[in-house]
This record gives C-alpha cells, structure tokens and sequence, in this order.
C-alpha cells in the first residue's frame, strides 16, 4: 500500500462517518416529529430530568399535619405495602419511627406479626396508614390475622382522621 492510497482511504473514511451521522441525525429527525413511541425515547423530557419537580410524599405531609394537631406527640408507625415514596429520605430527625415493619404481606410467621401488633399495641404516639393496608385486606395467608387485630387496635386505642387519596393517620387516644 502506497501513501497515495492511505491518504484516499483516510478521506473516504471520513466521507463514510460523515454520511452516517448525517444519516442517524436526519432518521432521528423523524421519528422524534412522527409522534411514533420507541423504546429509547424517553417518557420523560429530558429538562425534567436535568431539573426534576420534587413533590413531598403523603406520608411526610401527614407528619407535618400531627406535628401542628399536638407538637409533643413524636413517635409514629405505618400500615401499608412498599407504597411509601421514599419518605424516610425527607423524616424530620424529631420524629421516632416505631414499629419499622413497612409492610406485612401474610407470608410471615404468626410470631413476626405478633410480634409488630404488639409494638402497635404500645408504643407510637400516630399510625399513619396508606391506601393498601385496607385493599389488601382480603388478602390469603396470616394477613387476614394481621388485618383483623390491627383494626381491633386501631379502634380500641385511636382515633383516625382521613387524611387524602385513601391515606389516612391515627392518633392514640387518651
């Protein structure tokens, strides 16, 4: 191979590369103005990405709600599935979690469960509850034992205030 032939291989490479991108750029062009949905656009635009709006979780909105109800009142439990938006991220450090079983599913143990009601029983100041501790409430397993003694709790010791969308927080009477 000669320099003279480098120097044409060289340039038609670069001819080559051109022309692609040119090509992806224009085919990208396209789709993106047809309104076709592929899978590597995203569903999200990507300013939202870069500049997210951030919404506070209900759990956390519901604490700030108790907190101005009785301000010496700061230990709190949760009734519900995986459902709970990251709200631990945004806990104010003066409130106690209790009772840090998140969710029940009707697989655990009868002595796990019992284990969480008696912790429900004495110790949080609030029960927050989310909407799927009461859909689930036909659920198989020792769920059904869980539901039924938790609502026993929940209406011997609490008295509970709707809060939104299905959320709603228990304060223990006095």
């Amino acid at each position: 191979m000669n320099l003279k032939n480098l120097k044409q291989d060289e340039n038609l490479s670069k001819v080559d590369l051109t022309r692609f991108i040119i090509s992806i750029f224009v085919v990208a062009m396209l789709i993106s103005n047809s309104g076709a949905r592929l899978g590597i656009k995203p569903e999200m635009p990507l300013k939202n990405w870069l500049n997210p709006v951030w919404s506070t979780p209900n759990e956390i909105k519901m604490l700030q709600s108790a907190k101005q109800m009785a301000p010496d009142k700061d230990s709190f439990a949760r009734l519900g599935m995986n459902d709970d938006e990251g709200f631990g991220a945004f806990l104010d450090p003066e409130w106690k979690f209790v009772c840090k079983r998140t969710a029940i599913i009707g697989s655990e143990p009868l002595s796990g469960i019992d284990s969480f009601l008696k912790c429900l029983d004495e110790v949080p100041d609030w029960i927050l509850i989310a909407p799927f501790y009461e859909s689930q409430s036909s659920r198989a397993g020792n769920y059904q034992y869980f539901f039924s003694s938790s609502q026993k709790i929940l209406n011997e010791k609490f008295i509970c205030i709707d809060f939104s969308a299905g959320y709603k927080y228990c304060i223990r009477k006095q």
